[in-house]
């Protein structure tokens, strides 16, 4: 049988593994752990398609079965990527996960000697690097310090960003031997060049009008570019935005605004459709029901 006939993906709910997808703690897996009695196993990553959160695992110890593994169990100092080749450190529950002919899953995931993965480099890299000994869970960071009508300018790297709901995350840069809890950012609340200005609402669109899958994605933000801005603690209301924030990430309580690249007067993105495609887009797809939307595109 081959690795592939193992995991049927209409038995395993598919998730995007792009870089920039805003990545959720998952406490679910850390339940079954008690590290005193049970031996760690090693090995290589054999499988794994370039947009799903699952992958497998074929043990060192001769004799074992493949293990599937699931990137919520992975435990990194920011992006949980993983790549065929991959030498990995893990314990080992009964698969109840999905019902794929994997009998055994690997969790609490992790590089040699119990290190949480690092797959970003350059500056991010290195600050990540000297705190590979600090919590990795959001949860257990403090939160960044400020005072009440603070506008002194912060910097830190995009650590996240979900083109989906143009909402992101920001690593702010701590004093050494030292890591703040990440903060959350908004694409409404960056500074762009002119050129995207007057595309920014049709950029937001996209919040409305989901199923509308021409609209997605539009811009992306390099992961590990590093930026200035302001802080201010989140709304909690019960808007659409705040709505979402509780959705991905609960355990965040601030957010950036004004933010730019450093060395620059606006933040650097990438444009994925061209000018003309976007106007293209905010004229001709305008549905007020997904009924509609359908009918028009048949027409």
């Amino acid at each position: 049988m081959s690795f592939m006939a193992l995991v049927d993906d209409n038995e395993i709910e598919n998730e995007d593994d792009d870089e920039e997808e805003l990545e959720q703690e998952d406490d679910e897996a850390w339940k079954y752990i008690d590290l005193k009695q049970q031996i760690r196993q090693t090995g290589v990553v054999i499988l794994k398609k370039e947009r799903s959160h699952w992958f497998l695992i074929k043990p060192d110890a001769a004799g074992y079965d493949v293990v599937i593994g699931f990137k919520q169990d992975v435990v990194a100092m920011n992006s949980r990527k993983i790549a065929i080749g991959d030498h990995l450190e893990f314990n080992v529950v009964p698969n109840s996960q999905c019902r794929a002919r994997v009998k055994q899953r690997a969790i609490f995931i992790s590089a040699g000697g119990l290190k949480p993965l690092l797959s970003e480099t350059g500056s991010y890299g290195n600050y990540l690097m000297a705190r590979l000994h600090l919590p990795t869970k959001q949860s257990l960071l403090p939160e960044v310090p400020v005072t009440p009508f603070q506008s002194n300018t912060l910097q830190g790297w995009i650590s996240g960003f979900d083109s989906t709901y143009l909402c992101g995350t920001i690593e702010v840069k701590a004093p050494d031997n030292k890591r703040y809890r990440k903060i959350q950012f908004y694409f409404k609340d960056c500074i762009l060049e002119p050129i995207f200005r007057p595309y920014v609402d049709i950029i937001r669109r996209r919040l409305r009008d989901r199923y509308d899958t021409s609209l997605i994605p539009l811009m992306r933000i390099k992961i590990g570019e590093e930026v200035q801005f302001q802080i201010s603690a989140l709304e909690s209301d019960n808007s659409d935005q705040s709505l979402v924030d509780r959705e991905l990430h609960p355990e965040l309580t601030q957010k950036a605004i004004n933010i730019c690249s450093i060395n620059h007067s606006f933040l650097r993105v990438k444009k994925l459709e061209t000018s003309s495609n976007l106007l293209y887009t905010d004229k001709n797809i305008k549905p007020n029901s997904k009924k509609k939307y359908l009918e028009d595109k048949g027409k």
